[in-house]
């Protein structure tokens, strides 16, 4: 799997129409997991949710993993913009970072998006894959 060959994908429209899963069915498939992970350009766990410019989407089912895209994140610091980054993750089951501040971390929650904290610097492939 390599996860930094694949092709951005990127937030449009209406930010309330922002989702990072068309592709899912709903209502939510019990066995299969999507998954945001905050990644570097060398494809290792890359740093704090907040600060993070993308994340490497992936969805687990069972044993196998599968590349799904990424998620550009270009907000700045503002508590709007933390709202929206938020939200842009809402499809998710699980966000994986090596911090996250309390605000996210509520906002997150209130999608049902679980959040999980990995050492930064750690293979994003091993990390997820480990799920």
């Amino acid at each position: 799997m390599n996860a930094l060959a694949a092709t951005p994908k990127t937030a449009a429209g209406s930010p309330a129409l922002w989702s990072l899963a068309p592709h899912r069915p709903a209502p939510r498939d019990a066995g299969r997991l999507l998954v945001a992970v905050a990644a570097s350009a060398d494809g290792r766990i890359g740093g704090s949710f907040e600060d993070c410019s993308e994340f490497l989407l992936f969805e687990k089912h069972n044993r196998d993993t599968c590349f799904v895209g990424r998620q550009r994140c270009p907000f700045s610091e503002s508590g709007d913009d933390r709202a929206r980054r938020a939200r842009l993750f809402a499809d998710c089951d699980l966000v994986i970072c090596s911090k996250i501040g309390e605000t996210c971390r509520l906002a997150l929650s209130g999608f049902g998006v679980g959040c999980e904290l990995a050492c930064a610097g750690a293979a994003v492939d091993d990390t997820v894959s480990a799920l």
